[in-house]
């Protein structure tokens, strides 16, 4: 399945990535605050999200 759809399964992970980023931005601004943990989590364990890493170039 990864061979013959790689193209869609990196755009769905890209659409995912963006869906989440823009959750992340208006839960920062609430009070929710499990919300928030559960997706800084799925964006570090999924995504390779970091503190520790340098911002992208």
């Amino acid at each position: 399945m990864r061979r013959r759809f790689r193209r869609e399964l990196d755009v769905g992970a890209a659409r995912l990535q963006a869906a989440l980023v823009g959750y992340l931005l208006r839960l920062a601004a609430g009070t929710d605050d499990v919300a928030l943990k559960a997706i800084v989590f799925i964006l570090r364990a999924r995504f390779g999200w970091s503190p520790y890493l340098p911002p992208p170039r």
